[in-house]
């Protein structure tokens, strides 16, 4: 279906890897600079510094709506609504998640034998490594290293296998044991998950949301309307008197993203400088996403070597603020190189698990 929008495309591009640099931003500012209820003095500029560096949550709910349109998206295709081609949906998934998270779990767990302080004691047993190989990190166990990023990957991977069973419970004659597995699997999630903002039926609306930009009762609105909405509703969501109110406001960002990516497809089908830097940075957006975390938990002794005090920049000094950037640069990078052993070799590992599955008659 993105095939007909240039523009829908571009758009997600630049979502995409927004939505990351958004989350590295939160993460680094979270780490190393105290919170702004700790710090004394009144100031414009900081407080806009604090509510601008802290949509991490939010930005995660652009990625839910994303891979809600993609993903759930795709099952408004009557072929792929077919139960014999779930094998190859389920690898085609498995690797896109596995291929990041797997080899970046395992790093976390290598790291953690070094000795740095990477999370709390209960975090790093070989249970949880196991665990949070099989997407069941924030429902058995934390995620490994405390990496805050690996929960979302825990959410999205149980609507990639819910979804599904929802879909052919409609469309297929014989339903009855695809509601059951539906029901069974909703059941288990909601029974073993942690009552708290990251619960994975909590979101799962937001997931759907995004299949409401194909819908065509969907306001189709002009994006200089719907984009400068959804700005604001993120900067609303940081407002401290409305944070205790966490899914409402997460709702809100729904729509109004939904709103936002349904008004590019009004826009002209061509491609741009800006298209194609887009498509570069989206390219490793997943691995700067999942591997940022751990790696500027490695940070402190760094500075700590530099003469400053790990973990404790100033928001006062002009010095802090050109760490923080190069924290971020760094995340950047490290996620950049990381995204050219994994991520980039994802096509290949789909084809290869596919061969192998395909042989054994599997799927």
């Amino acid at each position: 279906m993105l095939r007909n929008s240039l523009a829908l495309q571009s758009a997600l591009n630049h979502m995409r890897w927004i939505a990351a640099l958004i989350v590295v931003t939160s993460h680094a500012r979270g780490l190393y600079f105290l919170p702004r209820s700790e710090v004394d003095g009144k100031s414009l500029m900081l407080d806009l510094f604090y509510l601008l560096s802290r949509m991490g949550q939010e930005a995660v709910v652009l990625f839910f709506v994303m891979s809600g349109l993609l993903i759930g998206g795709k099952f408004l295709s009557p072929e792929n609504q077919d139960p014999v081609r779930f094998g190859n949906y389920l690898v085609a998934r498995v690797s896109r998640l596995g291929v990041v998270a797997i080899p970046c779990i395992l790093l976390c767990y290598a790291l953690l034998q070094t000795g740095q302080p990477y999370s709390l004691e209960e975090c790093s047993s070989a249970v949880v490594l196991l665990a949070n190989l099989f997407f069941l990190q924030d429902i058995l166990v934390p995620p490994l290293c405390n990496n805050p990023p690996l929960w979302s990957l825990s959410n999205e991977f149980w609507y990639y296998i819910l979804f599904p069973l929802i879909i052919f419970s409609i469309k297929c004659r014989n339903s009855l044991p695809y509601l059951l597995a539906a029901f069974f699997l909703a059941s288990a999630i909601l029974f073993l998950d942690n009552y708290d903002d990251r619960m994975i039926l909590l979101y799962f609306p937001a997931w759907l949301s995004g299949i409401l930009v194909w819908h065509k009762k969907t306001p189709c609105l002009p994006t200089y309307i719907t984009l400068p909405i959804l700005m604001l509703c993120m900067v609303f969501a940081r407002i401290p008197l409305y944070e205790q109110f966490f899914w409402a406001k997460d709702f809100l960002i729904c729509i109004s993203a939904v709103l936002f990516l349904k008004s590019t497809l009004r826009l002209k089908n061509k491609t741009s400088y800006i298209d194609r830097i887009g498509r570069k940075w989206a390219d490793f957006s997943f691995s700067l996403y999942v591997i940022h975390y751990p790696l500027l938990l490695s940070v402190p002794p760094i500075l700590v070597y530099m003469g400053l005090p790990s973990g404790e920049l100033s928001p006062f000094a002009a010095s802090s603020y050109s760490i923080y950037a190069g924290l971020i640069l760094f995340s950047v990078l490290t996620g950049y190189i990381f995204s050219l052993l994994t991520e980039r070799h994802t096509d290949k590992i789909r084809w290869l698990v596919q061969k192998v599955l395909t042989k054994r008659e599997i799927i």
